[in-house]
């Protein structure tokens, strides 16, 4: 498990291949690519760049969201939990009621900021 956050510099040329060989091998990635706070000013642009993910640079920091973890894809933009993708043998065991951590069904976040995909 691979954690990068805002609040530290930003991750070197070698770094970065290292966490995309990570990810690309499965290993697991956390980033907390905040689009209203950078302590050194990168908003984590080159860490979530490859998965074209983009933070936009102070951006209002939002409320509470909670997402619901199922075992399709979709989104709803409706104000209803939004729906998040679960692929694979290996995910739906995680989520399972079978799991050693019981059955997970949503993902609580205390605040999101906005992004682009492109």
């Amino acid at each position: 498990l691979i954690i990068c956050t805002t609040e530290g510099p930003p991750l070197t040329s070698a770094e970065l291949a290292a966490l995309r060989t990570w990810v690309e091998c499965g290993g697991a990635l956390i980033i907390s690519a905040f689009s209203n706070w950078s302590q050194y000013g990168h908003f984590a642009r080159e860490a979530v760049g490859w998965l074209s993910v983009v933070p936009i640079p102070d951006a209002r920091f939002n409320r509470y969201a909670l997402h619901a973890i199922e075992p399709h894809s979709g989104h709803s933009f409706d104000g209803a939990p939004r729906p998040i993708a679960a692929h694979g043998e290996e995910t739906q065991a995680l989520i399972s009621s079978a799991s050693p951590f019981g059955e997970v069904s949503h993902f609580p976040n205390l605040g999101e900021t906005l992004f682009e995909v492109r």
